[in-house]
């Protein structure tokens, strides 16, 4: 090569490398070259979600410049990864204080309105929220997202200023005899309850299913087997049923014929008896009507 066409090729080099960094350093709020190279060595940890790798690049890249944004930002990215919820509200507290309420960095604020409600601070939330919808003009998929977060913080906050009466008290009756019972459902009409019961702390003890009605005037009475066709020597428990009635969906470990250690079976109740129960199978979805217990 000719020393002519070695220095034009130095030369083109040199020039795609600083227009490739000028780009790089366009879009950051840093001026700083070197703060600028740490980010991105960071970013190189941070996609291959090695966050610790990323989160020590970034603090040197703050350390550069302590009013990098984007540094801030990530860096509270990479601890929430990590599970360090405080430390990220903390920087991207901080990313905020620096950026103010500039559109271009509006997302600041839907992040941390995220962490907020996350972690219980549904006011701070919804202020963070309130923010961003200030400063996002366009309507777009975020924006639409946004308005319904602001709603749910906006609830939050007012249930925990004016609270609903709650006062939860034992059922009456002959319902509570074992010592332990849980999950309970109940058809729309609400004239009996089934719930599992375990014969003992050991969770490897059986469950059933059982069953209490209520009487003509409102008593519940004596829980008993909900079918032999149903409870076995294995464990039968955390169903979910119909609102007619009619149908139960429970799960049963062990013992019966499945693809797992827990599967998911189905009885349909004829007159006041229920079917022996099948698998729903390995792909099969429940039909409308069933409700979830929790």
């Amino acid at each position: 090569m000719s020393r002519s066409a070695f220095l034009f090729s130095v030369i083109l080099l040199t020039a795609l490398t600083c227009a490739a960094q000028g780009k790089l350093y366009n879009n950051l709020s840093t001026k700083s070259k070197k703060a600028a190279e740490l980010y991105e060595q960071a970013d190189y940890y941070y996609v291959r979600k090695d966050y610790r790798s990323a989160a020590e690049y970034l603090q040197k890249a703050i350390k550069k410049d302590k009013y990098f944004i984007e540094a801030w930002f990530r860096l509270g990215n990479s601890q929430y990864k990590l599970s360090d919820t405080l430390q990220a509200r903390i920087n991207w507290e901080k990313a905020i204080a620096i950026a103010g309420e500039i559109p271009g960095h509006s997302y600041l604020y839907y992040y941390i309105g995220e962490l907020y409600f996350e972690t219980g601070a549904y006011r701070k939330s919804k202020e963070a929220f309130a923010t961003y919808l200030e400063l996002n003009k366009v309507d777009d998929r975020r924006k639409r997202d946004v308005v319904k977060r602001y709603k749910n913080a906006a609830f939050a906050v007012s249930a925990i200023e004016a609270p609903l009466e709650f006062n939860p008290r034992p059922l009456g009756g002959a319902l509570n005899r074992f010592a332990l019972q849980y999950f309970p459902v109940m058809p729309v009409d609400q004239q009996s309850i089934i719930f599992t019961r375990r014969m003992g702390i050991d969770p490897s003890q059986d469950e059933d299913l059982y069953v209490s009605y209520k009487s003509g005037d409102g008593i519940w009475q004596v829980p008993v087997s909900l079918s032999d066709n149903i409870n076995t020597f294995f464990n039968e428990g955390t169903c979910s049923i119909s609102a007619d009635g009619r149908m139960l969906i429970f799960t049963s470990c062990y013992g019966r014929q499945g693809y797992g250690s827990c599967d998911l079976f189905v009885s349909y109740k004829s007159g006041s008896e229920w079917s022996p129960p099948e698998n729903l199978g390995r792909e099969s979805i429940p039909g409308p009507g069933i409700r979830s217990l929790r």
